[in-house]
């Protein structure tokens, strides 16, 4: 019987690419005066092309812009000011919220695993009141382990005193989320796959929710 629903952060709980573009926006605002050269839409589609979703640390992204752009600002400098500021614009994913609270009326327990750097994505958990939400969080960098490693999804298992088979495992990417659960003995949803391969394909919340109502 499942007693437990897991969930990644980015692109499944908190809506990264939204958030990005608002936190570019706010960022070329504060220094158009001295950016006068290139235009928002530039900084930002540069931005993004480096970020490549997230899979490059922001330093190295900063440093490609300031060649390309020749923003004047010190890269670190504007790291720091992401670091600080990028959650201040953190926003849900669609449906989100209201299928965590679906989960949490059921009396399921609820966790939270994620891959990245701890202070960022602190940030994004605090802005989106997840504390409060959830009964296990792990990170990546403060654990020293990362998905798909199966481990670290028996560590949450672990820690909320449950076997992996009780627990699903919701999230975005099918070889970290839903394999790297799989792995691990957990059931996995794949948010907004679109194949199925070897894991239950969820291209909306709303079929979370009717996944609950068939397996409880």
């Amino acid at each position: 019987m499942m007693q437990a629903v897991l969930f990644d952060l980015d692109g499944t709980l908190h809506d990264r690419q939204r958030t990005l573009r608002h936190f570019l926006q706010w960022q070329y605002e504060k220094h158009a005066s001295s950016w006068g050269t290139f235009s928002k839409e530039t900084f930002m589609q540069q931005f993004e092309a480096y970020d490549q979703g997230g899979m490059v640390w922001k330093d190295q992204v900063y440093r490609q812009l300031k060649e390309e752009l020749h923003v004047s600002e010190h890269p670190d400098e504007l790291l720091e000011e992401y670091v600080e500021h990028v959650a201040d614009h953190a926003v849900w994913m669609e449906g989100a919220q209201e299928a965590l609270a679906a989960c949490r009326h059921k009396g399921l327990k609820t966790g939270l695993i994620t891959n990245g750097r701890s202070t960022l994505q602190r940030h994004v958990i605090g802005a989106l009141q997840l504390e409060q939400k959830m009964d296990v969080i792990l990170i990546s960098e403060e654990e020293d382990i990362r998905k798909p490693e199966a481990d670290i999804f028996l560590r949450a298992a672990d820690q909320l005193q449950l076997e992996p088979e009780a627990c699903l495992f919701v999230g975005d990417s099918l070889e970290t989320d839903a394999k790297g659960a799989a792995s691990a003995g957990m059931r996995s949803l794949w948010l907004h796959g679109e194949m199925n391969c070897g894991a239950r394909v969820l291209p909306a919340y709303e079929q979370l929710i009717s996944y609950l109502e068939e397996e409880m």
